[in-house]
């Protein structure tokens, strides 16, 4: 197959800077995505979804979080909601504009509305796929799916024809994991002595439980707590309450004497108080990490509340896996309810290289019942300003062109339709 020689450089890719920026990629609220999609493949049960096995986290990959960000920006800005390009451009085309790298499967998924207000918001509401044609799976078999390795979120702010619009483009291709893939804090800031909460997830291939994870603050270290999976593979968080000023932090992770952290170097940064505004997402140095010795053997105590915050967007359309399509479609603003339309959708399935289902129109519904920590997210009551969308699919490296893939004429077909359908609402 085409482009599997180049596995290594894929994976020096999304390893380079492990937890570093690169330039502003990524961005907070595109940081707190990647975690909260990573929170939830650890331990799909906890999100509702028994069916789904745990998966490994996801690692970011510079390039498709370029990717992403310019389609969530494109979106904003023409404005429009689909996953070809405002201007036609296939999807496919569009991603595979942006990585170069070996891949089996491309999916992706989308969401705008005034709600959408952050990263927890927007991966429940892709997982729990509100809004959908009922049976509809595709967000939610992205966000879980075993294939996928590789992820880049794209958030933009603001915006006319709705608030706030969210992209994710995932990758399947080998890679080696790391045991820290990820790490955030949340909510983006708080009043002085208010309450941050840290988390990362950990995993290890060979299913080893570390001896010591924490969240190093100002070099002072804080054990995390496990919030989601087994502690060979699981989320963790802990909650601290700090004082006006900027804090550095990192974590740090020991597994049979060995040390990782994440970032592999430098910093990341958390904002408190009047000096928020003024603190940089990153820096460069770091204190030391004030962490004693860990005993031998055992995982951290099991007894942390999780973080995060909970919510509703419209959804439409499937992911990974063949079958057929559905989709709604709704207007943005308040009033209205979702008419769901829908498409037939190809057959096939995504681990046999075949292509997925045609992606749908827009869903809708959502809103946010946001929490700042100590328990998951709770369903908040409906609200009719927010849209998402997503598809997958497995082509053959060999047609990772895509240029006139039936995908693209298909979702060009569905954009169609609902426009439609808003203009016969009219």
């Amino acid at each position: 197959m085409a482009g599997c020689a180049r596995e290594d450089a894929a994976h020096d890719i999304a390893r380079a800077a492990l937890g570093l920026p690169a330039g502003d990629f990524p961005s907070y609220d595109e940081r707190v995505a990647l975690y909260a999609t990573n929170r939830a493949r650890a331990d799909p049960s906890a999100e509702g979804w028994p069916a789904y096995p745990a998966q490994p986290p996801l690692l970011w990959q510079v390039d498709l979080n370029h990717a992403a960000r310019a389609h969530a920006q494109d979106m904003h800005d023409t404005p429009c909601f689909q996953h070809n390009s405002c201007d036609g451009t296939d999807a496919f085309k569009r991603v595979l504009g942006y990585y170069a790298g070996p891949w089996s499967s491309i999916g992706e998924n989308i969401a705008a509305g005034k709600s959408i207000s952050d990263g927890f918001i927007a991966v429940h509401n892709w997982i729990n796929e509100v809004g959908a044609a009922p049976g509809e799976t595709g967000h939610r078999d992205n966000i879980f799916s075993a294939k996928f390795t590789l992820l880049g979120d794209g958030f933009v702010p603001g915006g006319t024809a709705f608030q706030n619009y969210w992209t994710q483009d995932f990758i399947a291709t080998p890679v080696t994991h790391p045991r820290l893939a990820d790490g955030i804090h949340f909510p983006a800031t708080a009043a002085a002595g208010g309450a941050i909460t840290f988390g990362t997830t950990y995993h290890d291939t060979s299913g080893a439980a570390p001896s010591r994870l924490a969240v190093v603050v100002d070099g002072a270290c804080t054990p995390l707590a496990l919030a989601r999976g087994a502690p060979a593979r699981g989320a963790y968080e802990a909650r601290l309450s700090l004082g006006a000023g900027c804090h550095p932090y990192l974590f740090l992770a020991t597994t049979a004497g060995a040390d990782v952290t994440y970032p592999d170097s430098g910093a990341l940064q958390v904002g408190v108080g009047v000096a928020a505004a003024t603190c940089p997402l990153a820096v460069t140095t770091r204190a030391g990490n004030g962490c004693a010795p860990p005993a031998d053997g055992g995982a951290p105590p099991d007894d942390g509340a999780a973080g995060g915050s909970g919510g509703h967007s419209g959804a439409g359309g499937t992911g990974g896996g063949g079958g057929s399509a559905g989709g709604g479609d709704g207007p943005g603003g308040t009033g209205g309810t979702a008419d769901v339309g829908g498409a037939g959708g190809a057959t096939g399935s995504s681990d046999t290289g075949s292509d997925g289902a045609a992606p749908p129109g827009a869903g809708t519904a959502g809103t946010d019942d946001s929490s700042d920590g100590g328990t998951a997210p709770l369903p908040p009551p409906a609200d009719r300003g927010a849209v998402s969308a997503g598809w997958g699919c497995a082509l053959a490296p060999a047609h990772g062109s895509a240029a006139g893939h039936p995908l693209a004429v298909a979702a060009m077909a569905l954009a169609a339709a609902a426009a439609r359908r808003r203009r016969q609402r009219r």
